[in-house]
């Protein structure tokens, strides 16, 4: 008997990430309901089958070699309003929904919360995940709440902010995403005719040099004209945006580590260039992860074999062409390394390794 749920055998996993990068699913479910999640869910228990959760591929690392057993994608896409006032509204988004035509649908709905985050490739379900962020805003501001399969009881409940616990590129959401919980959907506080959020330095300057009144449609095409500059809008014609992003978080470190950087680099401050160094909390400053990687002489460009930094920006790492997953994390260990080995910063990688053991850099020469 065929399976109550949309299911292929031996499906290429690189088509599905901005990476091109990794090896085939034995096989790919596309659930876009919860019965058929919970169908795909037992059909995989029935045939002891290990199981991976597959977003919009904007953020993950496959291995070369594939993922044994089923990879579920849940593509439920609905959206609708649960509650609205005078000031604000709130809408129910299904996992499945593609992030930026979300922040397209509130900006022309003229509702504030989101319109810094404009451009970001993936699902809505990921972003609570990671707690996603760009110029000067994250998801945090506007969450109210995420509906939450339990991957292991079948159970849903949901996550409060207070849960989620958001932080820098994280939540309590974020260690077992993907093996232990998956996001149903995820609700958010939007401000009607709410003021556009412009904290971002470069977003300020660059909206400042121009003529037209700042509205919520300005900033979010400002914001997707500064990414894509960068390489961070998804486009198949772009070889730079062949990327997963920031491979690497921008680390935040107490004073004194600060300072123990700057005294690293003392011969290139002493050259009149300054450090970028922002202040996060009591005790705490985060430096700019690209800005290091830059400063230990891994110039935009750089090149191992077929992957590589960005032309256009020193945090994305990028597939040119015929990579392999093998050489993207050789390359970013070496990354890693050669900032440490100069600045003193481990640095971080952002994107989820998805292999059938284990993964971490670590495991790279």
């Amino acid at each position: 008997m065929a399976p109550s749920f949309p299911v292929a055998e031996h499906v290429a996993l690189a088509s599905l990430t901005t990476l091109g990068l990794g090896g085939p699913a034995r096989y790919l479910a596309t659930p876009s309901t919860q019965n058929e999640l919970l169908a795909c869910l037992e059909w995989g228990d029935k045939h002891q089958l290990e199981r991976w959760i597959l977003g919009g591929g904007s953020n993950v690392v496959i291995a070369d070699e594939g993922l044994p057993g089923l990879v579920i994608q849940w593509v439920a896409k609905e959206r609708h309003v649960v509650q609205e006032t005078e000031a604000f509204v709130d809408v129910q988004v299904e996992g499945g929904h593609n992030w930026d035509e979300l922040v397209a649908w509130s900006v022309e709905n003229n509702l504030a919360g989101v319109e810094c985050l404009s451009g970001i490739p993936g699902s809505v379900g990921a972003a609570p995940i990671q707690n996603i962020g760009a110029y000067g805003q994250e998801l945090c501001e506007t969450f109210v709440k995420a509906t939450v399969l339990d991957l292991e009881t079948y159970t849903t409940s949901e996550w409060d902010a207070q849960r989620c616990d958001f932080g820098y590129r994280h939540s309590a959401l974020k260690p077992s995403a993907g093996r232990r919980f998956l996001v149903l959907d995820v609700t958010l506080r939007f401000t009607r005719n709410g003021e556009p959020a412009v904290r971002y330095g470069e977003l300020q300057r660059t909206l400042e040099a121009s003529d037209k009144p700042i509205s919520l449609a300005l900033v979010r095409d400002t914001v997707i004209c500064l990414r894509r500059r960068k390489g961070m809008v998804f486009d198949p014609n772009d070889p730079n945006s062949r990327s997963a992003g920031s491979f690497f978080t921008n680390p935040i470190l107490s004073l004194e580590e600060v300072e123990g950087v700057r005294e690293r680099l003392a011969d290139v401050l002493a050259e009149g260039l300054s450090m970028p160094v922002y202040p996060v909390g009591e005790g705490q400053q985060k430096l700019a992860a690209a800005w290091l990687i830059e400063r230990a002489g891994l110039t935009k460009g750089t090149r191992w074999g077929n992957v590589g930094i960005s032309d256009v920006h020193a945090l994305a790492l990028v597939n040119r062409g015929g990579g392999t997953t093998q050489e993207l994390l050789s390359a970013a260990k070496q990354i890693q390394k050669q900032v440490q080995e100069r600045t003193g910063v481990l640095l971080q990688p952002e994107p989820v390794f998805l292999a059938k053991r284990s993964v971490s850099l670590d495991d790279f020469s």
